[in-house]
């Protein structure tokens, strides 16, 4: 045979025999019990999965739709599981193991979900009859069980100093859930503890519960149910209201998260000086999961506000009755001028959520001179007047390039400014709003505009201090 046969030869026996035998790939162990496992992967050959314990071969079994399981095992045992694939008669694979265990003992195989951050104090209430209220969305609503093999719940405990008084799990088939705990809450000062659990047929399955999210005593339920007229009474906030004389629409968006529950919500609006604008305190009633309303009535259009009241709210209070948080709510912008216009919509704020209320803030800046920045700053958190700067800074090393006093804003106050008319347009540009005095605070609100279109986008505010 020429040479040139012989290498055809060889290459071709190396290609049948062994490169296209390729392991099973991902193996993954998908269940475990005390005596069981169950192991998956990815094949495209007869593959088998063989199981070894201390190095011993135990067992092989055939995988059959993506799976291999094998049977009548230890309990809390350490066993080796090697995936490989049968590519001719008496050829096969290299190896692909993992080492896995049945449960029983103190090593579960369960993972513990992380800590459910997206809890917080609006999930905890303390009702009008002095009992625990908890509003629970779908524990994973963080996307922590990404492929969604796991029924997780939530474990209830309330903590006096370190000593636990008492520990409830909350196991439903569905969420959201409103929760009322019909044991009383201790006397004295408590924590909420909250986490969340592997659930299997409605128990807890061998594995620890999450890092829990700790809530002070709640507060306890006002016997008034309507908002105060005193913003300084008030924790949650939109924080302006646009004027129809000044060619932009506010609409108004209630989104109830427990669309099952009526919901009410309480508004109160207030001038530029933080002053109650008479009538404009009113209860609105969510009966589902969204309603929406124009801020003011227009002509053939309703609105909360009637037309007596019309361009004089520069900002809108919100309550929930014993501060519940059942409802969020948003304001949409909107350019009256143009019937094409892009409107942009921004939510409320809540002090207690920590980000809102600070002493600098930072702005996403324009990227074209055809736009516009504008902005709105209140004191609704200080008995002091900050003076307050708008500093043009330089994204790549936060430079200071230019500043601009806006002046002292005064405790109830709103200020409006177009920051990009302070400043020659520059790119990679961002804006702080911000005050020298660190025991003084306000917050801000973002909105960039087009110069040519009706186009507005809410700009990206984060806390710096």
């Amino acid at each position: 045979m020429k040479p040139i046969a012989l290498l055809f030869s060889f290459l071709a026996f190396q290609s049948i025999w062994g490169q296209a035998c390729n392991p099973p790939t991902a193996v993954t162990l998908e269940d475990a019990t005390e005596t069981s496992l169950n192991v998956s992967a990815s094949y495209s050959q007869p593959s088998f999965a063989e199981l070894l314990l201390n190095g011993n071969y135990v067992t092989t079994v055939g995988f059959q739709n993506g799976h291999a399981t094998f049977m009548d095992l230890q309990p809390d045992t350490e066993y080796q599981v090697c995936a490989y694939s049968r590519c001719m008669e008496y050829y096969t694979s290299t190896r692909s193991c993992i080492t896995v265990r049945t449960s029983g003992g103190t090593q579960p195989n369960v993972e513990a979900p992380s800590t459910p951050i997206f809890l917080g104090k609006s999930n905890v209430v303390l009702n009008e009859q002095g009992r625990i209220e908890l509003f629970l969305p779908d524990p994973n609503s963080d996307g922590w069980d990404m492929q969604n093999r796991n029924d997780l719940a939530y474990r209830l405990q309330f903590y006096v100093g370190c000593d636990l008084v008492h520990q409830e799990d909350l196991v439903y088939s569905s969420y959201p859930q409103v929760v009322t705990i019909p044991t009383f809450p201790p006397t004295q000062p408590y924590q909420v503890y909250l986490s969340r659990f592997q659930v299997g047929n409605g128990v807890q399955k061998d594995g620890p519960a999450s890092g829990s999210v700790i809530i002070s005593s709640p507060t306890s339920a006002s016997s008034a149910t309507a908002i105060s007229t005193n913003f300084q009474d008030v924790d949650r906030f939109l924080l302006h209201i646009p004027k129809l004389g000044g060619g932009f629409r506010g609409t108004l968006s209630f989104t109830n998260r427990f669309p099952d529950l009526p919901a009410v919500i309480w508004v109160c609006g207030f001038d530029v000086d933080g002053n109650y604008v008479e009538g404009t305190r009113k209860s609105v009633t969510v009966i589902g999961s969204l309603a929406t309303i124009n801020v003011y009535a227009e002509a053939g259009k309703s609105g909360l506000f009637g037309a007596g009241l019309v361009d004089q709210v520069a900002y809108l209070g919100l309550r929930e009755n014993a501060n519940r948080h059942l409802v969020n709510t948003s304001i949409t912008y909107q350019n009256i001028s143009s019937a094409q216009a892009f409107p942009a919509t921004l939510n409320e704020v809540d002090f207690d959520a920590g980000l809102a209320v600070g002493s600098a803030f930072a702005i996403d800046g324009r990227k074209s001179a055809n736009y516009w920045d504008g902005m709105a700053i209140t004191n609704l958190s200080s008995d002091l007047a900050p003076d307050v700067y708008v500093v043009y800074r330089r994204t790549s090393d936060g430079q200071e390039l230019a500043r601009h006093q806006l002046g002292a804003i005064a405790p109830g106050e709103k200020l409006l400014a177009v920051a990009s008319d302070f400043f020659t347009f520059q790119n990679d540009t961002y804006y702080t709003v911000e005050t020298d005095d660190l025991t003084k605070t306000f917050q801000v609100l973002g909105l960039r505009g087009s110069n040519e279109q009706a186009l507005l986008v809410g700009s990206e505010v984060s806390l710096k201090r």
